[in-house]
């Protein structure tokens, strides 16, 4: 019977079907040098954004010009620019100066004093001139210029308000946070409520409190005024306004549609194969019904990438969605840069200093999203990307109490400058520290993946003048750290070098640290604490195999997994690795599936995008796997092989398997040692070293 009436609604609104849009319009290229956006509702009118930011026909069509003379090409629920920048050509600064202070218009970007304006009117860098609330103009950080001053709104382009005054504008053009700046009158920012005036002549309308009868025609929603005995109409349509046709008053129409029905309509249209955030977005702008009970299972699981970050920023409403995110996903690479020509600069830099710009942005944002229970943030493999560590930093910083899931994966990435070539030199001890950063937040949390570019025991512990001081994790249930690093292991944190006496490695650091927190008793009974790492390979001698390691450091024990290299079905097809561990042999394709294996599917990747532990997903749907176990690899593809599979179908023997490595540290096969493995060499066989020792041939018995 759902299904029926799904159906009925389904072809009466959309009798030609709904093509899936994007979670955010995109905006047009012609907004680029806006200063402000509004996002508007499918039922907002071109004079309802006139009336709200006070401008003229001509103001709006102007920057505008696709809606035409009369506004004609207005088109509700679409973002439009309500303030752009002043048209001014600047000079850079030859000595300093900047801003409204300076004699002579200029800007900071490009000058030898540094890319930002301060609030006093000279250039510099860093956070004194470049941070929120301390730049008029250039590199600043959080997206572009806030206010310097504490005023706002109309007299000053609609410049944001930074948290250092408070994030509403008031009704006076003053930023603050009290009830006077943030209640009636709020222009922008974190507004308790908003109002529209349409004339300087109407007056004020008496609150009415909920369930009252509607005087103004609107019903239902967020306001829950209700019909019956208005002079509008008995009924309230599902877009919110009181009448008496069959539009208003129809049960598929109408708010009287049970909400827990609706809500597991939509929930079904999020969890469906294809496109489910695209189709339930499209649902959330037919009425303000579809729209209210669309928004918390929308945000719930949000997944953003590179090319709808910026969109997120720009529409998200702090008053209103925070509380619906439960988890956040960033899924990181280099933003295209659509306009750039050569005379601007470095492609990448541009781009990265972008994505960073975004990433500073998010770092406001996510203090408001209160049940915000996990965050994942990853560098896509393979792409091109830098994050600085200050940003990572300040993110984290940022994270809510709520959230106890968190996945850190810069794949490598992480770096203190975007200028930099990834040199090892370029990290020293007076690099920031990440290892600190999250040590300050791992007692809180539940989940944990952790792969950066550098890191060391002080992950979990101070090294101080008494030794390793470690720190308690009683709530953890699994941390997992990642030391790969492309075909070898990750480095120790400089900051660590001096103190540290696991050894030169970050393998060796990690697990001496976690060795501590063990045998202190600060994990909780059943905990796991994972390391991994690769190792091993030579290829002048290829009876030495690459192996990936898996140490359990709560039960003080290692796997060692070989890998090899079968012949991939396609040329353009990915690298086909095959892995070899204690459950079975396994074939995937691509080094990141290759990773997922290692460790043993931790978390998972939801079909909307967003990545989770694998203890949560629960019902959700995830995304399928492209790894294959080898015996069925084998029988779709008998044709192609991998040296370890020609030599033991010549032997008839396995020639290699998974190691458990037991040993305590300094001893034989200890779990902590950094050893490939060696595949084996039967009586009566030997390797040709003009075969660097890959194939085995029979000795020749005659001789």
């Amino acid at each position: 019977m759902m299904m029926l009436l799904y159906l009925q609604l389904w072809t009466t609104l959309f009798p030609s079907g709904v093509e899936g849009t994007a979670l955010f319009n995109r905006q047009d290229p012609g907004l680029a040098q806006c200063r402000q956006n509004f996002t508007t509702d499918v039922w907002t009118l071109c004079a309802d954004v006139l009336a709200q930011f006070h401008l003229s026909l001509d103001q709006f069509t102007a920057m505008n010009p696709d809606v035409g003379e009369v506004c004609g090409g207005f088109v509700p629920g679409e973002p439009y620019c309500v303030a752009r920048y002043a048209e001014h050509n600047f000079t850079v600064s030859e000595d300093g100066s900047c801003g409204w202070q300076a004699t002579v218009l200029s800007t900071c970007v490009g000058s030898e004093f540094g890319d930002c304006c301060g609030a006093e009117g000279r250039c510099g860098s860093g956070e004194e001139f470049c941070g929120i609330g301390n730049c008029q103009e250039g590199e600043c950080l959080g997206g572009g210029p806030y206010s310097t001053d504490g005023r706002c709104g109309r007299t000053v382009n609609y410049v944001p308000c930074p948290p250092r005054f408070g994030l509403c504008c008031s009704q006076d053009g003053l930023c603050g946070n009290d009830t006077l700046s943030c209640g009636a009158g709020c222009q922008y920012g974190n507004c308790i409520s908003t109002t529209t005036t349409t004339s300087s002549s109407t007056r004020p309308t008496p609150t009415n409190p909920p369930g009252s009868i509607s005087r103004d025609g609107t019903c239902g929603y967020a306001r829950g005024f209700v019909c019956e005995g208005s002079t509008y109409g008995g009924c309230c349509s599902a877009a919110g306004y009181c009448g008496s046709t069959e539009y208003h008053c129809s049960e598929l129409f109408g708010c009287r549609l049970a909400p827990e029905l609706l809500t597991r309509i939509l929930d079904c249209v999020h969890q469906s194969n294809s496109g489910g955030g695209h189709d339930l977005a499209a649902c959330s702008s037919v009425c303000k019904q579809w729209d209210y009970h669309a928004r918390p299972i929308l945000y719930r699981h949000i997944a953003l990438d590179a090319s709808n970050m910026e969109r997120f920023l720009d529409t998200f409403d702090r008053q209103t969605d925070p509380p619906y995110t439960h988890s956040l996903t960033f899924r990181l690479s280099y933003p295209i840069l659509v306009d750039w020509d050569e005379g601007h600069g470095n492609y990448y830099a541009i781009s990265y200093r972008l994505l960073d710009r975004w990433l500073r942005r998010f770092a406001e944002v996510i203090p408001f999203m209160t049940k915000l229970a996990a965050l994942s943030l990853s560098v896509v493999p393979n792409e091109s990307c830098k994050l600085l560590r200050p940003t990572i930093a300040a993110i984290l910083q940022a994270l809510p109490p709520a959230c106890v899931d968190l996945e850190l994966d810069t794949n490598g990435h992480d770096s203190d400058n975007i200028e930099n070539e990834f040199e090892e030199p370029s990290v020293t001890e007076d690099s920031l520290h990440l290892c600190g950063e999250l040590r300050a937040i791992l007692p809180r949390l539940q989940h944990s993946r952790i792969n950066l570019r550098f890191i060391c025991g002080a992950l979990v512990g101070n090294y101080g003048e008494l030794g390793f001081e470690p720190i308690e994790m009683p709530v953890m249930k699994q941390l997992l750290v990642n030391c790969r690093r492309h075909w070898s292991i990750s480095k120790r944190c400089p900051q660590a070098i001096s103190m540290d006496e696991a050894g030169s490695t970050s393998w060796h650091s990690v697990i001496h640290g976690l060795r501590h927190v063990v045998d202190r008793g600060g994990l909780r009974p059943g905990a796991e604490a994972i390391v991994l790492a690769q190792t091993g390979g030579d290829s002048r001698d290829q009876a030495q195999v690459r192996a990936l390691l898996r140490c359990d450091v709560a039960e003080r024990a290692t796997w060692a997994f070989p890998m090899a290299f079968p012949a991939r079905p396609s040329f353009e097809g990915k690298t086909v690795y095959y892995v070899r561990t204690h459950k079975g042999g396994f074939i995937a394709n691509g080094t990141g599936l290759l990773q997922d294996i290692l460790e043993d599917y931790s978390w998972r990747t939801t079909k909307n995008g967003a990545r989770l532990p694998r203890h949560r997903i629960g019902d959700i749907r995830v995304q399928d796997f492209d790894v294959v176990p080898e015996a069925e690899w084998r029988s779709l593809w008998p044709r192609l092989s991998c040296t370890l599979w020609t030599n033991e179908k010549e032997t008839g023997l396995r020639l290699i398997e998974a190691e458990k490595r037991t040993g305590e540290p300094g001893m034989v096969n200890s779990y902590d040692e950094l050893r490939g493995l060696v595949e084996s060499t039967p009586d009566g066989w030997y390797r040709p070293m003009s075969m660097d020792r890959a194939l085995l041939e029979r000795v020749d018995r005659s001789e």
